[in-house]
């Protein structure tokens, strides 16, 4: 049986998130009332199935928004991981259902490392905002100020302003049009991130010249 929601914006938020979901099976670990780890909920019934990815697109940008407010260059590691240099900030998982050919309603599960000073030594390079900033926040402000941010790009999405969204995550994209390795079928590839297409595939121009679209369990960031 699916749940029940009110058909308007729904902010879910925990403070002890000790088994959250990941992409590709990943588990995501958070300190105790240190982060941003909650569950909004929104109805976007006029978007697409095939479309689906744009959501992605503007809680990633709205992410990075967030956290540009207190240090520049934030990134979208494809799909929607947030990354500050080469070490990860935080990331997004979202299950939709869908109707028929529309979204009836999503769920969108946000993770933001902001307070939490120490990582589980099984996390390859998680970082925090007060890691950088070497400030403590207050996580109801952070909350708050992070909602605030993401509900104008949800209003480009509900104006279907799919061009202007697309523009911005691409040029957000970490490795954008940087050759940078992969691990593609098992094997080293050398290539740069060219492109996303409608469905989210990753479009990565190989030495050759050669473009060829991924999938997410297709392909792997090689990480120093």
């Amino acid at each position: 049986m699916k749940p029940e929601y009110p058909d308007e914006e729904l902010w879910i938020y925990t403070d002890n998130q000790f088994k959250g979901k990941g992409q590709s099976d990943n588990c995501w670990l958070s300190q105790t009332g240190a982060n941003i780890t909650g569950s909004l909920v929104v109805y976007p019934k006029y978007l697409r199935a095939r479309e689906q990815f744009m959501l992605s697109k503007v809680i990633s940008l709205a992410a990075c928004d967030f956290l540009e407010l207190f240090l520049p260059d934030v990134r979208i590691k494809w799909p929607n991981d947030l990354y500050i240099d080469d070490k990860k900030a935080g990331g997004i998982l979202i299950e939709n259902d869908i109707e028929g050919e529309m979204v009836s309603n999503s769920i969108i599960g946000v993770g933001i490392n902001i307070n939490q000073l120490k990582f589980d030594a099984k996390l390859p390079n998680p970082v925090s905002l007060s890691q950088i900033t070497e400030i403590q926040y207050d996580l109801e402000e952070m909350i708050n100020l992070f909602l605030d941010v993401f509900m104008p790009w949800y209003s480009h999405l509900e104006r279907g302003e799919n061009q202007f969204i697309n523009g911005h995550y691409i040029n957000k994209l970490y490795r954008y049009k940087e050759f940078a390795p992969y691990r593609i079928k098992g094997k080293w590839v050398e290539a740069k991130i060219v492109n996303v297409n409608e469905y989210g595939h990753l479009i990565l121009k190989l030495k050759s010249g050669e473009e060829q679209s991924f999938d997410l369990k297709e392909i792997e960031f090689i990480l120093d």
